[in-house]
Parts: structure tokens; C-alpha cells; sequence
């Protein structure tokens, strides 16, 4: 018995589908009595269903026709019945693939085509000598380029904020920069009024947090954007508030307010339940009519007062703790203020099939979410050139991302390779700069919408949080780096192969990462484009039908003869072309 599920021998069409459309499997068997497909839909029971006996060409097997009607998550496998002289034998393929079924939808054109940039606005850039505003019970670092820290009491308990004065302003004196980088996304951490630099416990969601600036500044830099065709994302949190926010202490002091239905009280008014047992960010209802009312309104709500100023989308933090029911309603909220705005989800796994307080998500049915941040790419990437992982791995891993994900969510997912929550890229690889050459070089050739992680693109450090959000170091860029960003963004943005061609995995040997990019048919060799990772020396046999070998790393061409021949390939990034990727 045989079956692959990313041959169209065997199911066609690849990966996931839309509502109605036929799906046409055939699993190999040479000597069967009757062979069944096994299919359930993720809320339902597994059906039976009967399947034709037929040789194609060389293979004899058994072929059937789904046509699923709803957008949900399918399973399936096959079951093969053999008779013998007393009974009837029942094998089944063990494995169940996932068939992912939804809702047509399509992600805006501006996004998909994007460079994001994520900016963590108190530790980007202040363009005064001091803090435009301050907080009780803080304290701002003496110089730019200190190190973050935090100041912990004996109970492990944060005591004191900190602060370096990074402010919109500083944004808005940054924007020919980033324009000459290559970005076109502006993704912000939180900018809502808050007590901490991080700003995940909101004070007050119609306010811009008074040590970044404030609405006309924040107008201002909108305006400025349009004017350079950037786009601009903010950050949401909607499952938590601040304990010291207007809401909260309002609902601790008054059960009769609308407020006190908005949160989880346990022994009212101190004992409540929070995110993840941090009493500072109680959690929120967020299917409370009232709540869900005050941030998508079509009127003084969250959303109609950011969106009518001008932002072009949002990402949700911890979506996987909001309903799918809020969600949803997000997303059509969003798109009544801007039809072409993008919603984003913090989902750290395969988005497709997650399940979170047992129940499953359904990001990429056609009614949520639009994108989602790729850390399975960041892990993927990561974890092959440390060798943690074979070639073999991150093939199979990112050929059952594709096969799982709508081919709309595929191409919009966020790439990142860093965020504040992480540590950043170059202590994850060890300061090994040939591989993270080549990370940011498979960022930028990878379908998906790559993201930047502020200063990255200088070669900042940073480990684990807090580290991994130290101050931009604008004294001291290393040039290299932000040279080889640039070049490979204007190569990404130079050819459109890059952005929306189609992507096929190959499997080489297990120190290399193969993918080939291609327009209409893989084997038009000038509509192609193939890109190998190369993590250690190794021999690969190769036929040199392509007109170009281009080394990344060493930015030059490859001379290595011509026809089928063995060629040594060093440690680094190399794409095989038949056409001039250096205009």
C-alpha cells in the first residue's frame, strides 16, 4: 500500500481547499478485497466510504471523490479489507491527514507584498535629550545604550518600571530610514496609555501613552506613512487589562457598573482571576456584550476611533485566549471601517489545527484571521542550521505547513526570526554569521511576508527577555549587516518570483534546505528560480541547465563547469537562476 498526500497523483488538488470543491484521492493497493476511505469531519464521526478499483498507467489501487460542504477540519485514512480461506483481514493506514476545508477569502495585496518591521516604541528612538513625559514609580536608564534589566523584590516580583524614552516622534524622524531599508509595514507593540514600557496592561485604549506622545502625533506619523505607501499595524490586547486601568478600578468599586461584568471576580473585590496568575493583568470577558461593544462599536468604540485615524490593521496578543466568536466579530468590524485592513493572531504553533482550552481554532476557516506570527518558520530555521534538525526535517516540516495552511494564509505569514518575546537571531544562532546570513537570506526568498525585529538589521544582541529588547543602537550600526538586509530586501522586492511564485520542497541530503520558486510550471526553466541552504561542506550532483549559480554569501557567481556534474558547495546560500537577479 502507498499513499502521499503532496503527490496529485494521489490527491488533487494539494493541501487545503475550498468549501465544494472536489477532492480526488487514490491510494495504491496491489491485492485488496475492498478499500475504504475513512473520513470525519472535526466535529463529527468517522464515515465509511466505498472506494473504485482502477490502474493508472503502471499503479493499481483505488480512487473516490470527497466533495466537503462546510469549512471545518477534516481527518481521514484508508482502510484495506484482504480476504483469506476464514476471514476477512482489516488494515488500515494508521496515520490520519489532515484535510483543511474553508471559506474562500483573500488577504490584501499591500500585505502579502510587504516588508513588517516591528517597532518597540520606547527602545527605537528619542529624538530629545530627555524623556518626553514620566511614570511613577520607574526609572530612566542613564545612557541609550545601557543594557535593560529587570528590578525584581525578594518574591521575584517587578518593583520598578523601566525606561529608555523612545517616542513616536522618534518614529516619525525614522521613516526615511526604514523607506531606504526596504519597509513598507509598520507593526507597533503597544502604544495605548499604560504604566509599563511594554505596554500589555492598558490603562485606558483611547489614549496614546503620554511617554510615547500623543493623538496628533501619533495623526501625524500615520499622515507621514501614506506619504512613503507604509502601512501601519497595533498591537491589541483584549484579553487583559491593567489593574490600575479606568475599567478595573471602577468595576472593584462599583458592582452596579458596567465594568464589573467585564471581569472574572472570585472574592470581590480583591481576588479575580488574571492572565496566567499575574494579579497586574486581570482577565478580561471578552464575550461580554458591553465589552465587545466598547472595543468594535460603530461608534466611540476601539477600533472605529483607530481605524477612522487611519491604522491599516491589527494583531491580536494571545488570540488563542480570545473566543472565535470575538474574533470573527473583529474581523468584520475591521472590515466595515477598511475593507483592505489585515488581521493578525499571536499563534506560536501550526495556526491551522491549534485547539487551546480544549477547543479548536478556527483561524483559517475564512471568517478570523488573515495572517498569523510564523514562529514554526522562526523554529524551523533556527533549529536547521544548529543542527538540531536534518534536511530531511525542516522538508517535512514545512511541506505539512503548506499542505495545512489555505495557500492565502501560507503566503501572508508573518516570517519573523525575532520578536520582544524571544531572544534575538544572532545569540539563537551563536553568533554564527554565516548562518545568519543565511537565515535572512531564506527569509527573504521564502513564501510568506518577511518581519524584522527592530535592530536586527544592525546586528543587535539581546537574549532572553529582557534582553531582547535593548535600545537601537544608532551609535553604533554594524554596516554589514544593514547592507546584506538591504540587498536582499531589494532583491525580494526586484523580483516577484520571490513574493508570489509557487514554492516546492526537495530533499537533497540532511545539510541542505532546498525549495524551488516558479510561475506557472516548475519545469519552465525561465520562470524558475531554485535557493539551497548549506549548513555544512557537502558534494551535490547537479545539472547546470540554470544560466546562473549566484553565492550570497560571498556575492558573486559560480563558475563550476557545465552539464550533470559533482560540485562542492561551502557552508552558506546559493540561488540557481536562469535569469538576472541583480537589476
Amino acid at each position: 500500500m502507498y499513499y502521499n498526500s503532496y503527490d496529485l497523483t494521489y490527491k488533487n488538488p494539494f493541501g487545503a481547499v475550498k468549501t465544494n470543491t472536489e477532492v480526488y484521492f487514490f491510494v495504491e493497493v496491489t491485492d485488496a478485497t475492498e478499500v475504504y476511505l475513512v473520513i470525519k469531519s472535526d466535529d463529527g464521526d468517522y464515515k465509511y466510504i466505498w472506494m473504485n478499483r482502477i490502474q493508472k498507467n503502471d499503479k493499481i489501487g483505488y480512487e473516490i471523490t470527497f466533495i466537503p460542504d462546510r469549512a471545518i477540519l477534516y481527518f481521514y485514512h484508508f482502510q484495506i479489507n484482504v480476504k483469506s480461506k476464514h476471514n476477512l483481514l482489516k488494515n488500515s493506514y494508521e496515520q490520519d491527514f489532515q484535510l483543511t476545508v474553508y471559506d474562500d477569502y483573500k488577504v490584501p495585496d499591500w500585505y502579502k507584498n510587504g516588508i513588517v518591521y516591528q517597532i518597540f516604541p520606547d527602545r527605537f528612538y528619542n529624538p530629545y535629550k530627555h524623556p518626553i513625559d514620566y511614570k511613577p514609580n520607574s526609572f530612566i536608564y542613564a545612557t541609550w545604550d545601557d543594557l535593560p534589566m529587570n528590578i525584581i523584590n525578594e518574591e521575584k516580583e517587578l518593583v520598578r518600571h523601566d525606561f529608555y524614552g523612545g517616542n513616536l516622534q522618534g518614529v516619525i524622524e525614522k521613516l526615511d530610514y526604514l523607506e531606504l531599508l526596504g519597509v513598507n509595514i509598520i507593526y507597533f507593540n503597544p502604544i495605548f496609555q499604560s504604566t509599563s514600557n511594554h505596554k500589555y496592561n492598558t490603562q485606558d485604549y483611547h489614549k496614546i501613552d503620554t511617554m510615547l506622545g500623543d493623538e496628533p502625533t501619533f495623526k501625524r506619523l500615520l499622515d507621514e506613512c501614506k506619504k512613503r505607501n507604509m502601512h501601519v499595524i497595533l498591537d491589541g490586547v483584549f484579553n487583559h487589562t491593567g489593574d490600575d486601568s479606568e475599567y478595573f478600578k471602577i468595576a472593584q468599586n462599583d458592582k452596579n457598573s458596567m465594568y464589573y461584568s467585564w471581569y472574572y471576580f472570585k472574592d470581590y473585590p480583591k481576588t479575580y482571576e488574571s492572565w496566567w496568575g499575574f494579579t497586574t493583568l486581570p482577565k478580561v470577558n471578552s464575550m461580554n456584550p458591553t465589552f465587545r461593544d466598547f472595543v468594535m462599536g460603530k461608534e466611540n468604540s476601539i477600533l472605529s476611533h483607530w481605524m477612522k485615524l487611519g491604522v491599516d490593521g491589527w494583531r491580536l496578543d494571545v488570540v488563542d485566549e480570545l473566543d472565535g466568536e470575538f474574533v470573527e466579530e473583529f474581523k468584520s468590524s475591521m472590515k466595515y471601517f477598511n475593507k483592505d485592513s489585515v488581521l493578525i493572531g499571536e499563534v506560536w504553533e501550526d495556526a491551522s489545527n491549534k485547539i487551546a482550552y480544549s477547543q479548536r481554532k478556527k483561524y483559517f476557516m475564512g471568517k478570523q484571521l488573515d495572517s498569523v506570527m510564523g514562529y514554526p518558520f522562526r523554529t524551523n530555521v533556527i533549529d536547521f542550521l544548529n543542527c538540531s534538525i536534518s534536511g530531511k526535517q525542516i522538508t517535512d516540516n514545512f511541506k505539512l505547513l503548506k499542505e495545512n495552511y489555505p495557500r492565502e494564509a501560507f503566503y501572508a505569514n508573518m516570517n519573523l526570526l525575532s520578536t520582544h518575546d524571544v531572544p534575538r537571531l544572532i545569540n539563537m544562532l551563536n553568533f554564527d554569521m554565516d548562518n545568519f546570513k543565511s537565515a535572512l537570506a531564506l527569509q527573504m526568498t521564502f513564501a510568506g511576508v518577511p518581519h524584522i525585529y527592530y535592530a536586527d538589521e544592525v546586528g543587535q544582541q539581546g537574549a532572553m527577555t529582557p534582553d531582547s529588547r535593548r535600545a537601537f543602537p544608532w551609535n553604533n550600526i554594524n554596516q554589514d549587516i544593514l547592507k546584506l538586509y538591504k540587498k536582499l530586501i531589494s532583491l525580494r522586492k526586484n523580483n516577484r518570483i520571490f513574493v508570489d511564485g509557487e514554492i516546492k520542497f526537495k530533499y537533497l541530503n540532511d545539510d541542505v534546505f532546498f525549495f524551488t520558486r516558479y510561475f506557472d510550471d516548475e519545469n519552465n526553466i525561465d520562470k524558475k528560480v531554485s535557493v539551497l541552504i548549506v549548513r555544512k561542506t557537502t558534494i551535490l550532483t547537479i545539472d547546470l541547465k540554470y544560466g546562473t549559480i549566484f553565492d550570497v554569501m560571498n556575492d558573486c557567481q559560480l563558475k563550476v563547469g557545465e552539464g550533470t556534474i559533482n560540485h562542492t558547495f561551502k557552508k552558506g546560500f546559493y540561488i540557481f537562476s536562469n535569469y538576472d537577479l541583480n537589476k
